[in-house]
């Protein structure tokens, strides 16, 4: 199989399967997909390189990296490329910018390096399982994603830096709960749904009255006027009824308590771990405030999995505790909502997006205090 077979079977001419192949922008959505198709399909290998690759059997992990310039990623990569390491594979990084594709990067790494499989660092990963079909060897995302959620769980990176653990140990942990919570999902039909406008006590009399149907609860408490409720999809669905609701696309039930089996797995799992001292004050959104001195971390991750997200209890009391100013880290502005629609302007919140943000707000907050 050769570039003009490619491009036969597209009847497309050889310059544009060779744009499509260089990701040229010139190319029409529709032709590109084309040409990806008949690329996969036929396992066509775009470069002699490639080609040699094919006869022999590669060790090589891919790490794309979106924003490679974070300062908060370098223990971050250079956790994953021990990790990777140790069990006896390479890695190779690829850095990217903020406007490009993961996953048209991702599946020109893995036919050129003839990867193993490959981890995605940074950004929001929102991909549609369509989009994911071009990758043919296990991926890991450590990202922000509205459709998959996160891997580097925002407990378990608190935690880290509280008691002054490892990034290696918060992404070695965040990444066995991930595989954890899949397994507790498998053979659930699930669903998630966000409901406006409902206090606490008439959604979780509703949770009840639908639960005949299979486990319904309210897992996310974000702020005055939004919960959602998660658990088996007939019963989400019965328990929203015709209320202002908004569906979530989710791939588990999450924060219910059909992630048990989760909770048990992270409670096996912790035993072959340490945890240090708190040195800095954690609020663990499962209580929605600090823990007890009776409370244990191992105890409280295992608690939070399968638990509901106390995210308006939790900056009230931020409020109580005198906090003034809000800093939200990452892509959109969803926590900085729920910041304004529960202390209203009592506290500044700021939300910033890259490095060079994050770095301007701290310069600007520092003479402002000076």
């Amino acid at each position: 199989m050769t570039i003009k077979d490619i491009a036969k079977q597209c009847s497309v001419s050889v310059s544009t399967v060779s744009r499509v192949l260089n990701d040229r922008p010139d190319v029409s959505e529709d032709v590109r997909r084309k040409v990806l198709s008949a690329i996969k399909n036929s396992n066509y290998i775009p470069n002699n390189s490639a080609r040699d690759l094919v006869r022999t059997k590669s060790d090589a992990v891919g790490l794309v990296v979106r924003g490679v310039s974070n300062p908060f990623y370098t223990d971050i990569i250079r956790a994953i490329e021990r990790t990777i390491t140790d069990a006896g594979f390479t890695m190779v990084m690829q850095q990217i910018g903020t406007c490009d594709d993961e996953v048209k990067c991702g599946a020109v790494m893995e036919r050129e390096k003839r990867l193993q499989g490959i981890v995605f660092l940074g950004g929001r990963f929102d991909y549609t399982p369509a989009d994911l079909a071009m990758l043919n060897v296990p991926f890991v995302c450590c990202s922000y994603s509205n459709r998959y959620g996160t891997l580097i769980e925002g407990e378990y990176s608190s935690v880290s830096i509280a008691d002054g653990d490892t990034a290696q140990q918060a992404v070695e942990l965040a990444a066995f709960r991930g595989r954890a919570m899949a397994d507790a999902a498998k053979g659930i039909e699930c669903g998630m749904t966000a409901v406006m406008n409902l206090d606490r006590d008439a959604l979780a009399k509703c949770c009840e009255e639908a639960s005949a149907l299979g486990c319904v609860q309210i897992c996310n408490y974000n702020c005055p006027g939004q919960l959602v409720i998660g658990g088996e999809k007939a019963a989400v669905a019965k328990a929203a009824g015709a209320r202002r609701c908004i569906p979530l696309k989710v791939s588990g039930p999450f924060h219910t308590r059909l992630m048990h089996p989760a909770g048990d797995a992270l409670a096996e799992r912790f035993e072959a771990e340490h945890f240090g001292e708190m040195e800095t004050p954690v609020l663990f959104n499962c209580l929605g405030h600090e823990k007890a001195e009776s409370d244990t971390i191992p105890a409280l991750l295992e608690k939070q999995v399968q638990s509901s997200v106390y995210m308006e209890d939790t900056l009230r009391r931020l409020g109580e505790l005198g906090v003034t100013d809000i800093l939200e880290v990452g892509p959109g502005k969803a926590l900085s909502g729920f910041v304004k629609k529960t202390l209203g302007t009592d506290v500044r919140c700021t939300a910033v997006e890259t490095a060079e943000e994050l770095e301007a707000f701290l310069t600007s907050w520092k003479e402002a205090q000076a």
